[in-house]
């Protein structure tokens, strides 16, 4: 059927050697040293409490009495446990600990410490040393572990929208499509529902549809700290019969839209390199300028050209 969609699923392109940690040069992380703060004997007369955040449910903590800050192996192993944690590790503390020790003794304020200094362990219960520490590591770490499959991705199956599990939606706003597989559209975003009315009305799109969960088109990319996540892009737009675009729409840049956009730029090269008859490329549209172009009333391809040159740009959390 015309309105059918259908897509390669590509095998992997990332997986994880957890045994190259031993690797892990802790001259070569990338960090800007952070300032050496001192502290007065009240400050040192307080306990001390480490805590992070693993997940929204889950956090790890450490509570110090005073008499122990001079003892620097609780909070090591604090760190050390919490970037365990985070990378999902379970056997690589023998690794890991050293390599933590030392990176606090050497590099991470640019300038040897004593890790028996109260001052030391008062340093890492606080900002921006704890989070500097984890997140330097927790990259670095998974700069060596999280590894590119050598071999050419190949076509594992193919997907046929038609085929996609129904499911129900608790969304009261939704569009109802003329060109879509799908009999309703319903968006994360306004925005969103807008770009789907501009395609089904868009004279050159035969069909299209929004890549829901049922659908099952993923790809895995590394994010911002390096982890190896599931990505899943917003619209697939069919222009002919073996002429497709995965398009991303996008209102607010996060750390992670340019990582992901950059492995849908390489799955739509895979994908056009392996046996496959259709024709891929990809597209990004940031909402401002969707909106400065009145798109509404464009053809997919005029919006297309429009957008060509626009990329993610980098973004940084704040510390």
């Amino acid at each position: 059927p015309e309105l059918d969609i259908c897509l390669p699923i590509l095998s992997s392109n990332l997986y994880k050697d957890h045994q190259r940690l031993s690797q892990l040069d802790i001259d070569k992380i990338d960090l800007s040293p952070i300032p050496y703060e001192r502290f007065d004997d009240q400050e040192k007369s307080r306990e001390v409490i480490f805590e992070h955040a693993i997940t929204a449910d889950e956090s790890h903590r450490t509570l110090l009495a005073p008499s122990d800050l001079t003892d620097s192996r609780a909070a090591i192993t604090f760190f050390t446990e919490v970037v365990m944690k985070k990378l999902h590790l379970f056997a690589d503390f023998s690794t890991l600990y050293p390599k933590m020790e030392e990176f606090v003794r050497r590099r991470l304020f640019g300038k040897p410490v004593s890790l028996e200094n109260h001052d030391t362990i008062l340093n890492l219960s606080r900002e921006p040393a704890k989070s500097l520490l984890i997140e330097s590591f927790v990259k670095a770490a998974n700069s060596i572990i999280v590894q590119k499959i050598s071999s050419p991705p190949r076509v594992e199956k193919t997907l046929r929208l038609l085929e996609a599990q129904s499911f129900l939606s608790s969304k009261t706003t939704y569009l109802l499509p003329k060109k879509s597989p799908f009999n309703k559209i319903v968006g994360d975003s306004q925005y969103e529902l807008d770009f789907a009315s501009f395609l089904d009305q868009a004279p050159d799109v035969i069909s299209y549809a929004k890549n829901y969960d049922s659908v099952r088109f993923s790809l895995d990319y590394a994010d911002h700290e390096g982890h190896i996540r599931t990505y899943r892009p917003d619209f697939l737009v069919k222009l002919a019969e073996h002429r497709l675009f995965i398009v991303e729409t996008k209102g607010i840049v996060d750390p992670d839209t340019l990582p992901k956009f950059s492995r849908l730029e390489q799955w739509c090269r895979d994908a056009n390199r392996a046996a496959t008859s259709s024709r891929f490329a990809c597209l990004y549209v940031p909402k401002q300028k969707f909106d400065s172009c009145q798109a509404s009333s464009l053809p997919f391809m005029e919006l297309a050209n429009l957008c060509q040159s626009e990329k993610p740009t980098p973004v940084s959390l704040p510390r």
